[in-house]
């Protein structure tokens, strides 16, 4: 659930008006730091967008990006790859 919780505060930080938000801020215990989450790759640690990422749908690791997925959230059928049209 923490993660979850940060990510909403993360949002609101950066998408509220100032005077809709609580003057909160972070410190990392482990190095005495004030620090921002971010959101990274497990693998290099980079940080990461929406649109950064691609994702493998299905047993058969299709590949689509965050704009498929948002049309076959609307019921579009969507081409991916070679394998001509299909909603997965």
């Amino acid at each position: 659930l923490y993660p979850i919780l940060i990510s909403y505060w993360s949002w609101g930080e950066k998408w509220l008006p100032k005077e809709k938000t609580a003057e909160i801020k972070m410190l990392h215990e482990n190095c005495g730091e004030m620090m921002t989450p971010t959101l990274v790759c497990s693998h290099c640690q980079e940080p990461l967008s929406p649109h950064d990422v691609k994702y493998k749908v299905g047993s058969g690791g299709k590949t689509v990006d965050l704009q498929q997925i948002q049309e076959m959230a609307k019921g579009k059928v969507i081409k991916i790859g070679n394998s001509g049209k299909e909603n997965i």
